[in-house]
């Protein structure tokens, strides 16, 4: 895992977010019984609040499956060049699904490793740009929900009789 790069790429992204100057962002954390909101007037408040966010997550178990203490996959019996000489059938079919599932585990495991390796960064580190990244990368899982929305600052009304006055955009 690249770091330089992980922060690179994010950051760029971040900036994005705040493309006009002192417009915030809303970030929203779907949580198990409700959203936690947070409004961002720009980048060390976006990334203060996501390093939080990360760290409250990982001390409440939330990437505890990601130092997975189980041994690694075994390989399945038949050896992987020997399945494709097998007669089709039963025997093949289990075969090439074992070898399957046993891709998706060890390439689950790494990529476990690789995200509990970014979070143990960014909460050593204190990198608000590294926990924004993991969030991002998350945020599909359940009750880990993370978004960032655009929002407008509050405009002043004009002077005067309201009900004679439209807005701009009337």
């Amino acid at each position: 895992m690249n770091l330089d790069r992980v922060r690179e790429f994010n950051g760029k992204r971040i900036g994005r977010l705040f493309g006009e100057p002192g417009r915030p962002v809303v970030v929203v954390f779907r949580e198990k019984h409700a959203d936690d909101k947070y409004a961002c007037l720009d980048r060390d408040e976006l990334e203060r609040v996501c390093l939080k966010k990360l760290w409250e997550r990982y001390h409440t178990g939330h990437y505890c499956d990601f130092g997975d203490p189980n041994p690694e996959p075994v390989p399945p019996p038949i050896p992987k060049d020997e399945v494709f000489a097998l007669p089709d059938g039963e025997t093949k079919r289990g075969a090439t699904e074992d070898w399957r599932s046993y891709a998706a585990a060890v390439s689950g495991r790494s990529e476990s490793a690789e995200l509990l390796g970014m979070v143990e960064a960014a909460l050593r580190g204190r990198d608000g740009t590294i926990a924004f990244a993991v969030l991002q990368s998350c945020r599909c899982g359940e009750y880990e929900g993370f978004e960032v929305e655009s929002a407008r600052n509050a405009e002043d009304t004009p002077a005067g009789d309201l009900l004679s006055v439209k807005p701009d955009w009337v």
